[in-house]
């Protein structure tokens, strides 16, 4: 065991930047002359904190030690807090700062999003400095209430028509709401399931529903994919860091440009203004907090080499916004989370001897051009070549899921909570569980209910492939996914049915096809209502539907409409003679009354 003087605090190793193996010896440390701080905090079921540091994050080694450790005492407070908050169900701080926070420490994909939308509603509906020890029903109901107000009026007096407000606006901002209860109240009531009975009915996309034989051609189209894919713009990550790389600026540099006057591409130039946009991390109240500051320094201007200039004119054409995605900052300050990962991958696929910081541009421990080469190389991904491993494995799962979702009709959910049990494939049939909420004792509560499907050969056979892959997900309730579009799976599910839609052409328009995963659901239900008739019970039990829900997926047949109006013409004269009245009755006489004078 090495001396006390030489020991590290607690959570902090030396460690190989791309493998993380930990680095305690002399011989060990000699061999990876490049190796990276890692400051770990765990605690089992409240989650985690892991990140790489450079060696010389301060000046000094005790600088450097001081600063991990505070980074890591941080972690271990946030941690314990939020802890601490579980059982208690109180909510103590200021609403932006916990989302923020939250967001950074989530393990659950997709929740970053969610999050921002919560964030964005709190922050308008009950103000930046909202402070509550809990959220009552009453407060529920009275900012859906404003909600809907609003969007009435923005149907009278706005530009853009807006339909069905209260399926399309309401529920989707209840359902957020509700998994923000979930989040911040895991132990408590969620006030939202008490409004469910008030909330106007969910209306489904009928109009999304395509015929059977779209679906199978989409299906088909999902399992054999184009081999290589062309993007129309690199990744942002990518432009961004060939503008630091290129032009040989910092981080705060690119902070402090303003806008596109900035860069002076006829005269070859970068213009740095004078106020840089600086972070300073300070500790308030036991917490760690970045504060962005501005800082008076020497205005300067960068000449602009070839591959520079080349950078900078993609950084101006970028798009703010692609590919429906979010608005892209490009000028001021922007948080380095996203980015520092993509350069942490970047490096580990260009083979550089270590990860590259955002920090490191503009300073002594700088990438060279050729390391900018590679490393702008490796992020770009415009284009997604076929990989006949890791890409075939993902292909083959998104085209089994997406089956046993065409041919089943079941949510994404329970397909997430489909358990090997529940297969009775020698019976043809499949017990789907359904979680649904119950009121009981005033309370309401989650249920875990199955209904039987049956099930046609094309069924069997994606059940099939479904148990051989071992697709299950075993979870026990969703509690840990409150909402099916952040099921781990579903992301990349998402992404395949879309692409694959695109080369499939949309029998009503003519178009590319827009289809989602729960798209399968609506067809299944469209191309079932008139194979059964329109029984809205037996339609009801295989979807798991009210037969009010269901009977709006029942469609007028002009087949049906015309037969049963020849129908009506049975027994009827043919054209051209006239009507007789039937014998044995006197036909009818009309007497006209004389009026009196």
């Amino acid at each position: 065991m090495p001396p006390r003087s030489d020991r590290l605090p607690t959570g902090i190793t030396r460690v190989h930047p791309h493998t993380r193996r930990a680095l305690r010896t002399p011989a060990a440390l000699a061999g990876c002359p490049h190796w990276v701080w890692r400051v770990r905090v765990r605690r089992r079921g409240q989650g985690d904190f892991d990140r790489l540091y450079p060696q010389d994050v301060r000046d000094t080694l005790q600088a450097t030690l001081d600063f991990l450790q505070h980074e890591r005492s941080t972690a271990v407070h946030d941690l314990r807090r939020d802890a601490g908050r579980a059982p208690a169900g109180t909510f103590e701080e200021d609403v932006t700062t916990y989302l923020a926070r939250r967001a950074s420490v989530s393990d659950l994909q997709g929740r970053a999003h969610n999050l921002a939308v919560w964030a964005a509603w709190l922050t308008t509906r009950l103000g930046t400095a909202f402070k509550t020890p809990q959220i009552t029903s009453a407060l529920v109901e009275l900012a859906l209430e404003a909600w809907k107000q609003e969007t009435v009026v923005r149907k009278r007096t706005g530009d853009r028509r807006q339909r069905r407000w209260s399926s399309a606006t309401l529920r989707i901002r209840a359902l957020h709401l509700s998994n923000l209860f979930t989040v911040l109240y895991p132990d408590g009531p969620n006030p939202v399931l008490a409004l469910k009975d008030r909330l106007p009915p969910k209306s489904p996309e009928v109009e999304k529903a395509q015929p059977m034989p779209v679906v199978m051609a989409l299906l088909d189209a999902m399992r054999t994919p184009t081999v290589v894919a062309q993007r129309k713009h690199p990744s942002f990550s990518s432009v961004r860091a060939a503008v630091l790389g290129y032009c040989g600026i910092t981080l705060q540099e690119l902070w402090s440009l303003r806008d596109a006057r900035a860069f002076d591409l006829r005269a070859g130039a970068l213009r740095i203004p004078a106020r840089r946009v600086v972070e300073r991390f300070t500790t308030v109240n036991g917490r760690a907090v970045v504060r962005v500051e501005t800082e008076a320094r020497e205005a300067r201007i960068v000449a602009l080499a070839r591959d520079a200039l080349e950078a900078c004119r993609a950084f101006l054409n970028y798009p703010i916004q692609y590919n429906g995605g979010g608005r892209r900052i490009k000028f001021g300050y922007f948080a380095v989370g996203s980015f520092r990962h993509a350069l942490r991958t970047a490096s580990n696929i260009a083979g550089l001897a270590y990860p590259v910081s955002p920090y490191d541009f503009g300073t002594d421990r700088a990438p060279s051009v050729d390391e900018v080469h590679a490393l702008v190389r490796a992020m770009r991904h415009d284009v997604v070549p076929y990989r006949p491993t890791a890409d075939r494995r993902r292909i083959t799962t998104a085209f089994i899921r997406a089956s046993v979702l065409a041919h089943t009709g079941a949510r994404v959910g329970e397909v997430a909570l489909l358990a090997p049990e529940d297969l009775r494939l020698q019976e043809r049939a499949v017990l789907m569980p359904t979680e649904k909420h119950r009121r009981h004792a005033g309370r309401m509560e989650r249920v875990i209910s199955r209904r039987r499907i049956p099930l046609n050969d094309y069924g069997i056979a994606a059940l099939k492939l479904f148990v051989k892959y071992d697709l299950f997900d075993r979870l026990a309730d969703r509690s840990r996914v409150p909402d099916e579009t952040l099921v781990p799976w579903y992301q990349q599910l998402y992404y395949q049915v879309v692409v694959a839609a695109r080369r499939v052409k949309d029998p009503y328009t003519g178009a590319s096809l827009y289809f989602t995963p729960h798209c399968f659901r609506h067809s299944f239900a469209t191309a079932l209502a008139p194979l059964i008739g329109g029984d809205a019970k037996t339609g009801a039990k295989i979807l798991g539907h009210s037969p009010q829900t269901f009977m709006r997926y029942v469609r007028a047949n002009d087949e049906t409409a015309r037969a049963a109006v020849e129908r009506m013409a049975d027994g009827l004269p043919p054209l051209g003679q006239p009507l007789r009245s039937p014998t044995g009755e006197v036909a009818l006489r009309v007497i006209r009354r004389r009026r009196t004078s």
